[in-house]
């Protein structure tokens, strides 16, 4: 069964459970129908991060297009610290090993989601997570068949006096019961 929790322990349990993890980029899919919270959970989410000196943090709402994943794909850590540290040369590896230059990929993705410093993705989702549907919109199904990696995390928030609990489909690892959206 998959654990429910309010509002601020589902938050805790988010940041505990992704700080557990070391790889990177970091994917979280939050879903959920609108004005059920998912935008101010994600919000939180992006700050925690942000606060931590993650700099870059994608946060779309809505299809996400397949550049998105494209980035996912294309991350590179090793460079993505020399970016950090100031330190990053002309050429860097994509996931591919074939080398490429800044420019070349720059070229590839548009400016706020260069490959090499987006590190955290949180996908905001608003609808159900059920198998074959939205297949073609949905990031969990996406991330795996562009950029051939898991989510880390798929969250639902959900208001009770809108949504009825049994109502809920799909599968996640935690749902969060907002009833003050």
């Amino acid at each position: 069964m998959t654990l429910e929790l309010n509002v601020e322990e589902g938050f805790q349990e988010i940041m505990q459970r992704l700080e557990q993890i070391k790889e990177r980029p970091l994917l979280v899919a939050v879903y959920g129908w609108p004005r059920s919270g998912k935008s101010t959970l994600i919000e939180r989410i992006r700050k925690y991060f942000f606060d931590k000196g993650e700099k870059y943090v994608y946060d779309g709402a809505g299809k996400p297009d397949e550049h998105v994943f494209r980035c996912v794909r294309d991350y590179n850590p090793e460079f993505y610290d020399m970016v950090r540290q100031g330190s990053a040369q002309n050429l860097v590896q994509v996931h591919d090993s074939r080398e490429k230059s800044r420019e070349a990929i720059d070229a590839e993705y548009p400016q706020d989601y260069s490959p090499r410093e987006t590190s955290v993705f949180l996908f905001h989702c608003a609808w159900d997570r059920i198998s074959g549907n939205r297949d073609h919109e949905d990031p969990h199904v996406l991330v795996e068949r562009i950029a051939n990696k898991k989510m880390h995390l798929n969250v639902y928030v959900y208001n009770p006096m809108k949504v009825n609990r049994q109502n809920i489909k799909g599968d996640y690892d935690l749902i969060i019961c907002n009833p003050h959206s």
